[in-house]
């Protein structure tokens, strides 16, 4: 018996009609139950894990005019950018912390900082602050970043 010899480059063409009818067949079946659960549980997981992260990592800066107009909930955590009211800078770096008002345009707040305070903290400089506001409607933060300058003013070289 002789054997025909075909091409290996083309497929036969029983095989070319039977793909696209396998395919329509595998989509046609539905998916397991257990792998359909399992699926939901996993993308249920996932989008609960960013949402929490979202609500717990994610706090808008808002300028002192804004928080103070929209009132603060007590207890709700900030972040707050204003400048520090000259005057009422009273930093002591023995305990390490910080009290001042900050003010905006023009409203201010009251600001108790517990932690490091930075080597720019300087009356009048612009500063960021992140922290829970009272009741009585002072903001205790944790955290405080000060603004560098835009330009560098070295001093006189002579």
């Amino acid at each position: 018996m002789r054997r025909e010899r075909r091409a290996r480059c083309s497929p036969p063409a029983t095989s070319r009609a039977v793909a696209p009818a396998l395919l329509a067949i595998a989509l046609e079946k539905p998916m397991p139950r257990h792998r359909s659960i399992a699926a939901f549980v996993i993308l249920a997981a996932g989008a609960y894990l960013i949402v929490a992260a979202a609500g717990s990592g994610w706090s808008y800066c808002l300028t002192v005019d804004d928080l103070v107009q929209r009132g603060a909930k007590p207890g709700s955590r900030v972040r707050v950018e204003g400048a520090i009211d000259g005057p009422t800078l009273a930093s002591d770096p023995a305990s390490g912390g910080a009290r001042f008002v900050l003010r905006g345009e023009s409203e201010s707040i009251p600001v108790e900082y517990l932690g490091r305070v930075p080597d720019l903290l300087r009356p009048e400089s612009r500063v960021i602050v992140e922290g829970e506001v009272d009741a009585a409607g002072t903001l205790h933060a944790d955290v405080l970043l000060t603004r560098c300058a835009s330009t560098y003013r070295g001093g006189d070289s002579r």
